[in-house]
């Protein structure tokens, strides 16, 4: 089980980190989702659809993958394939 103490030292020590409304800046959107495993959606500016799957060793690490019927793989977002969440709030990662 991980601590509290570090889960805040993984979340705070994202190499490269960037507030997620940078990336919405350019047009991405992010929803919210009830599943547990893929927390998060994100919809690209040119209808392109993410999701963000948990890490199953580190569950505050996410990784993006195209989310649509015959493309399956690890994507990137504007250039980030690694995301951290902590308490609701989502960095992007490189």
């Amino acid at each position: 089980m991980i601590t509290e103490e570090e889960e805040t030292a993984r979340f705070v020590s994202c190499p490269v980190a960037t507030d997620f409304s940078e990336i919405e800046a350019f047009g991405y959107t992010v929803t919210v989702t009830e599943n547990p495993a893929m927390p998060y959606r994100i919809s690209g500016p040119r209808n392109v659809r993410y999701a963000l799957m948990r890490n199953v060793k580190n569950p505050t690490m996410l990784f993006a993958v195209y989310d649509r019927p015959g493309k399956f793989g690890v994507a990137k977002v504007h250039g980030y394939a690694w995301f951290a969440e902590r308490n609701g709030a989502l960095k992007a990662c490189k």
